[in-house]
């Protein structure tokens, strides 16, 4: 998403119209600092395809996250899915997907946190 601005636009647009407060970071740095003072309900992480993508579920729940972790990957990553969820993932949306696919699998999860 970071390279489609039409997509993050499209997403924040629909996030403010379910009552969701929108943050962008770049880097797991800035995810931790904002997790420490901010109550978070939905983060998505684009994979990098690298073992950076290891760490990340651990040091976001180190910083008291606890809410879903949905990972934006590509299809290559589809056939790690099961090695994904087991690293702390919650789920994984495969790149390239429609726009309709990526909000309704959103509101889904969206739904279970208002629970």
């Amino acid at each position: 998403l970071e390279r489609d601005q039409d997509a993050q636009n499209l997403l924040e647009i629909y996030l403010l119209g379910a009552d969701c407060k929108v943050t962008k970071v770049i880097s797991l740095d800035e995810a931790t600092t904002h997790l420490s003072s901010q109550q978070t309900d939905l983060l998505l992480v684009g994979l990098r395809g690298d073992q950076s993508d290891k760490g990340i579920p651990g040091k976001l729940q180190n910083s008291g996250y606890t809410g879903p972790l949905i990972a934006i990957g590509t299809r290559e990553d589809r056939a790690n899915y099961r090695d994904i969820l087991n690293l702390g993932y919650t789920d994984l949306i495969v790149k390239p997907f429609k726009r309709t696919e990526l909000l309704r699998e959103l509101g889904a999860f969206l739904k279970l946190g208002k629970r």
